[in-house]
């Protein structure tokens, strides 16, 4: 059965919290201080130059390293542009403090301002009310930049190639063209069946090697096309492509001649 409290219980009780009241005020634990790490943001040093991405549609990216103590509330970023123009970014991400800030800024390839940046047009600043170490004024820094270079992938040839660049047509405007087909490209994007494509003229070749798509071909052999309705007012074009419709290489363009003209 709980014990009701009595007065000498409540009187204990009153001299017990008079007691930590009056350690809380004389005891020395009352003022200690414990002293923290000063805080003292640094952005990344300006000599360093920044390399940037442009993925021709969107974004402009930078990455820019060594920051320190940075508070990623307190970073602004800005693109400055001849004639004072200034581009504000779409993102900013700050990793570390600052040992990493990646920032995008619309793409300057596709609004066409590559061309018209500054010497330094990077700038990093922090908020008003942030000191740069001993400095009472905000960080800032502008940096030099330069492009990344994407390396372009290998170019594509065609397998196909002619043993002359002019058609000589017969008087019913028709002429025979023979070509080499090599070996197919190594690039695993294109998918056999290869055809070839004719504009400009009719193919009279045999029904079973052509579809709608073009005349079939064959790996490291000759395919001789049997073409009409020629005329020199229309340049005869022969497009490889694979079973997508991917075209392979550059297309084969002849020029259109008559016999007589040709001799």
């Amino acid at each position: 059965m709980e014990k009701e409290p009595t007065v000498a219980d409540e009187q204990r009780l009153r001299r017990f919290l008079a007691d930590v009241v009056e350690i809380q005020g004389d005891t020395r634990y009352s003022t200690l201080l414990i002293p923290l790490k000063p805080y003292n943001p640094r952005l990344p040093d300006a000599r360093q130059l920044v390399l940037y991405a442009d993925d021709q549609k969107k974004a402009t990216s930078f990455v820019v390293r060594g920051g320190t103590g940075l508070d990623p509330r307190q970073v602004r970023a800005e693109l400055h542009l001849k004639n004072n123009i200034t581009l504000l970014p779409t993102s900013m991400t700050v990793t570390d403090e600052g040992a990493e800030i990646s920032i995008d800024f619309p793409s300057l390839a596709h609004l066409g301002l590559a061309g018209d940046l500054e010497d330094a047009p990077l700038s990093l600043t922090t908020a008003d009310d942030t000191k740069c170490g001993a400095d009472p004024k905000p960080c800032q820094a502008s940096y030099k930049i330069r492009a990344v270079v994407a390396e372009e992938a290998p170019k594509i040839t065609n397998p196909v190639q002619p043993s002359a660049s002019i058609l000589v047509a017969d008087a019913n405007n028709s002429t025979r063209l023979t070509l080499r087909v090599g070996s197919w490209p190594k690039d695993k994007s294109l998918t056999s069946p290869f055809y070839l494509a004719v504009k400009g003229a009719n193919v009279a070749n045999d029904k079973g090697s052509y579809s709608s798509k073009g005349v079939t071909i064959s790996e490291n052999t000759l395919v001789t096309l049997a073409l009409d309705n020629l005329t020199p007012a229309s340049a005869v074009t022969v497009t490889t492509i694979d079973s997508k419709g991917t075209t392979v290489g550059d297309a084969l363009v002849f020029r259109v001649e008559h016999g007589a003209a040709a001799k």
